[in-house]
C-alpha cells in the first residue's frame, strides 16, 4: 500500500486525484493522518482509505512535558505502523518535525520514501518580503486570533529547542531530525529545481512530474478545441 501524509484538507484533495491513476496502476493508495483538522471527516465522508493511528491527541495538556512524552507516544505508534511494511510513504515537500521522524523510522527499514510537490513554493527570502500588516491578516484568518497565533509559533519555537537540548544530552537523534528528507521527490518543472536544491534535495533525487491543475487545464483546452 502507498500512503499519503497530507498536513491539511488542501492537499489531501489534490493526492486524492492521484488515487484512480495508482489503482490502475495496481497500487493500493490511502492517506496517512498526523493531525484531524477535518481530513477524517472527509475521507470517511468519501469512502476514501486512510489510518489515523498516529494522531496524536494531547489529555492533560503540561507545557513541554505534555509534548515530549506525546512524542514519545507517536514514536511507538510510528514503529508499529511501519511494521505492516507499506510500501511507499508520500509526504508533502515542507516538512515538520512529525513527518521528518516518521520518513527517519522508514528509511532505517527500507520503506520507499517520496516527497511530492503539490503547490507553489517560494524560497525563505520570498516569504520574508510580505509585509507584517500583511502576514497578521494571514495569521488572523488562519487562527481568528493573532495574539494567540504569535504565542503559539512562539511556544512551538520553544518546543523544538528543548527536543534539541533532550537530543544533545541523550547523545543522539530522538525527537530532531533537521537534514532528513524522502528518497525523492516531485516537482512541477525545471523552474523550481535550483529553488529545491538550495533546500538540500541533491539534484539527481528530484524529477520533475507535472502539476494535475495544469495538466488537466490543457486538456480541458484541447476539448474545448476539438469542439470548436
Amino acid at each position: 500500500r502507498v500512503y499519503f501524509v497530507p498536513k491539511y484538507i488542501a492537499s489531501l484533495k489534490y493526492y486524492e486525484r492521484l488515487f484512480p491513476l495508482l489503482r490502475a496502476a495496481g497500487y493500493a493508495p490511502a492517506f496517512l493522518l498526523l493531525e484531524d483538522i477535518g481530513m477524517t471527516a472527509y475521507c470517511r465522508g468519501l469512502s476514501l482509505p486512510f489510518y489515523e493511528g498516529l494522531i496524536q491527541r494531547l489529555r492533560i495538556p503540561i507545557p513541554f512535558v505534555s509534548h515530549v512524552r506525546a512524542f514519545e507516544e507517536y514514536r511507538r505508534a510510528v514503529r508499529i505502523f511501519l511494521d505492516s511494511r507499506p510500501d511507499a510513504i508520500v509526504t508533502e515537500v515542507s516538512l515538520n518535525e512529525p513527518t521528518r521522524l516518521l520518513i527517519y523510522e522508514a528509511k532505517r527499514r527500507m520503506i520507499d520514501t517520496l516527497a511530492l510537490q503539490w503547490s507553489l513554493k517560494t524560497s525563505e527570502t520570498e516569504r520574508m518580503t510580505i509585509s507584517l500588516g500583511r502576514m497578521l491578516m494571514k495569521i488572523r484568518a488562519q487562527h481568528s486570533n493573532a495574539v494567540w497565533a504569535f504565542a503559539r509559533k512562539a511556544y512551538i519555537a520553544a518546543l523544538v529547542l528543548v527536543l534539541r537540548v533532550l537530543d544533545w544530552a541523550a547523545g543522539g537523534r530522538r525527537y530532531v531530525f533537521p537534514d532528513i528528507l524522502p528518497e525523492r521527490v516531485g516537482i512541477f518543472d525545471e523552474n523550481v529545481r535550483a529553488l529545491f536544491e538550495s533546500q538540500g534535495w541533491e539534484s539527481a533525487h528530484i524529477h520533475v512530474v507535472g502539476n494535475l491543475d495544469a495538466a488537466e487545464a490543457f486538456a480541458h483546452r484541447g476539448e474545448r478545441s476539438d469542439a470548436a
